[in-house]
């Protein structure tokens, strides 16, 4: 939106539009974002205009209408609340658009890409800046704005076609350039004469002669839209829309900006969570094979137990091995376990074999279903990388979101900044479903030492975080406050990451074991703001 012909047409469509209108006030309630509300003369209408100085997207805007926010926005410019707009164009014939106002103010509007920004001068001074405001107060405008000397490039006869066209005509922008070199069939690579240099002239001057009746198309390559101001043939750009003024093309360029930001910034959230998801069936699929592979010699238990029913009478109680050897002459070392007879060793070995045996199928059902999981996961993550189906997955990525929202919302929640929370479970129950289901292997778990309490949980730790001691203290509190040891001037709490938290078969709901705890003594309390 930078492009020199595009603020050049910006200006004079601003100078028709507002000349006569009066400032009412200038904010910003966005970063990177000023607004400025004007009236015409009688007062009859009212118009905003909105400067972006977002990197490789700023812009200059008229707005028939402005809603303000009620708060969380930051007056600027008081100076010139009141004054008249008296003219718009360009400043040095450069990507600055001046405002002339009354009593020597001016506004200037920089559209360099590194230097976006938004000046307020009087008498060819600097007062304010919408950004680094302080670095630039006081600064003259023939050094804030130095005028460029343009010399003319020199043909070394050495000089390639597209260094010659990026020297000489930058301004136009990078579609234009590209227009010039398929219409002229050019190759970019070639090397400059004289005769190439006369027809590239001809060219532009042409493209001069169409810029001074523009039209205001917007066209797409690939993904990307691209406002121009002449009729583009490149074959690799297709019409999108045409528009009436220069005003309406910024309008629509801003529109799709956000939109294809809100698509990528969707498609970026959808592709972590169902990457992470990928993440995980792979590692059961790899510890169900594992588990497998153990299993797989549940025929060897058969064997092990047939040998030594058949070989009971060389076998007394108190043997820790035998080796047998079976009809095809293949040697077997069976382990023995010396408190058993024979036949209960035999016995062991044949349910050892049962067990096995169905493991196999349970784990061959498991991977099964494991593996249809990730297929469906590698379809879903194709269709968000190439934007099918994105809103019906996104539908289903928010009814998910709610479930789950709803089923925490048995835990108590404090908040303790921006970054953390702190979920707590209320019995046994959601005890063991925070624990459980709830919390992350990087989240640090709490539990009060020497009491009964609540499982308490940082929220919102990241993998290998340096959490604050604050937030530890906070965290260690409240699961000293939601025990039975509430009344006690000093606490002791264990905590660790919850990854060193296991729940061993058979224990009841809500028990648990830790494994590298530390312990924090802590006084019961709740956040102060709770």
């Amino acid at each position: 939106m930078n492009n020199f012909f595009i603020i050049s047409e910006t200006a004079s469509y601003l100078n028709e539009r507002i000349s006569g209108c009066i400032i009412t006030e200038v904010f910003s309630q966005e970063k990177n974002k000023l607004m400025i509300l004007l009236v015409n003369e009688n007062r009859s209408a009212e118009l905003s205009l909105e400067f972006s100085t977002e990197n490789s997207f700023n812009y200059l805007v008229l707005r028939e209408s402005f809603s303000k926010a009620a708060k969380n926005y930051a007056n600027l410019f008081p100076e010139i609340t009141g004054m008249k707009i008296l003219s718009v164009g360009l400043l040095n014939n450069d990507r600055l658009i001046k405002f002339n106002l009354n009593n020597g103010f001016i506004i200037v509007f920089s559209f360099f890409t590194i230097k976006s920004n938004c000046f307020l001068l009087k008498n060819d001074n600097t007062i304010y800046a919408f950004k680094e405001s302080e670095k630039y107060k006081g600064v003259k405008a023939e050094n804030l704005f130095p005028q460029i000397k343009k010399t003319p490039s020199t043909v070394t006869g050495k000089e390639q076609v597209i260094e010659y066209l990026k020297s000489r005509y930058r301004k136009y922008g990078y579609e234009i350039i590209q227009e010039v070199i398929y219409k002229m069939g050019l190759n970019e690579n070639e090397l400059l004469n004289d005769i190439l240099k006369e027809n590239i002239e001809n060219s532009f001057r042409i493209i001069d002669n169409e810029l001074k009746n523009p039209v205001f198309m917007l066209y797409k390559d690939s993904e990307t839209f691209i406002p121009a101001l002449i009729n583009l043939s490149n074959k690799k750009y297709s019409v999108e829309m045409k528009f009436n003024d220069v005003n309406e093309l910024i309008t629509e360029c801003i529109k799709l900006h956000y939109k294809t930001r809100k698509i990528n910034d969707l498609k970026s959230k959808l592709l972590g969570k169902h990457e992470l998801k990928l993440i995980e069936i792979n590692k059961k699929i790899r510890n169900l094979n594992l588990q497998l592979n153990h299993c797989q010699d549940a025929e060897r238990m058969k064997i092990s137990g047939d040998l030594i029913f058949q070989n009971l009478d060389k076998i007394i109680k108190g043997d820790v091995m035998k080796e047998f050897i079976n009809e095809k002459g293949d040697m077997y070392i069976i382990k023995l376990k010396p408190e058993l007879s024979p036949a209960e060793n035999a016995q062991l070995y044949f349910e050892k074999f049962k067990k096995q045996k169905l493991s196999v199928k349970l784990l061959n059902e498991r991977i099964h279903k494991a593996e249809d999981e990730k297929q469906l996961l590698e379809k879903e993550i194709h269709e968000i990388k190439n934007e099918k189906n994105i809103k019906q997955l996104m539908k289903e990525e928010k009814q998910a979101d709610k479930i789950e929202k709803d089923e925490t919302s048995v835990f108590r929640k404090f908040i303790l900044s921006d970054k953390y929370e702190v979920w707590i479970g209320k019995d046994s129950r959601t005890n063991d479903l925070l624990t459980t289901r709830f919390t992350l292997p990087h989240e640090i778990w709490f539990h009060v030492r020497g009491a009964s309490g609540s499982h308490t949980v940082l929220k919102g730790v990241g993998k290998n975080d340096d959490v604050p001691k604050e937030f530890i203290t906070k965290a260690a509190s409240l699961a000293a406050y939601y025990s039975k040891a509430r009344n006690a001037s000093s606490v002791p709490v264990a905590y660790c990451e919850k990854k060193y938290v296991r729940k061993k078969k058979g224990f009841k709901q809500g028990s648990v074991i830790m494994e590298r705890e530390k312990v924090i003594f802590v006084k019961p309390s709740l956040p102060e703001e709770s």
